[in-house]
């Protein structure tokens, strides 16, 4: 089903749909453990049905547990991408962490931790969507008060902003800027 673009589309309008009558929780909290599932197209599928629902309706309604399981799933799902389509998983984290808020704070060191690692990887594209996440995300790790965890990111991605590959440095330079607008 999630290879194939017009059911996709379909799967994934109709879930927002029924989350808008039944809420958030409701239907995250049935499709959360999928963004761990072993088919990348799923997961991806997954990623983008949360991502519509979270930003239609907020995450208020989302209790510690769901909000501890979406976490690990979006890292999990983040982290195991493989395919060019990477702007479904950025805009997937994107929303959650900002739908979440200052939740998010006891979660930011882990999410820092996958995002630095992924900065170290040997692949262009790996480091391109790490540095794109850091963009996303910096507001509300400015929400958090996680000036030294900002800052951190703001020591390390220097350090790339001498990329050799421009598809790599562009992101590197917008997540520097956000960094700097949010300290």
């Amino acid at each position: 089903m999630a290879l194939d673009h017009r059911n996709y589309r379909q799967l994934v309008e109709a879930t927002v749909e029924i989350a808008n009558k039944v809420g958030v929780a409701d239907i995250v909290g049935r499709i959360v453990e999928d963004l761990k599932d072993e088919s990348e197209p799923y997961r991806r599928m997954v990623m983008e049905t949360i991502e519509k629902v979270v930003a239609n309706l907020g995450a208020s309604d989302i209790d510690a547990r769901l909000e501890e399981l979406l976490i690990d799933g979006i890292l999990y799902a983040f982290q195991e991408q493989s395919s060019d389509d990477a702007n479904v998983m950025l805009n997937g984290f994107g929303a959650v962490v900002n739908a979440l808020g200052q939740r998010v704070k006891p979660y930011l060191p882990q999410i820092c931790g996958t995002i630095k690692w992924r900065l170290n990887n040997k692949s262009a594209k790996v480091r391109q969507q790490a540095a794109d996440l850091i963009s996303r995300i910096a507001v509300v790790m400015k929400q958090c008060q996680e000036e030294q965890l900002m800052g951190h990111l703001g020591v390390v991605l220097p350090e790339y902003l001498g990329e050799e590959y421009p598809e790599v440095l562009g992101p590197n330079t917008r997540s520097s800027e956000g960094n700097c607008q949010c300290v």
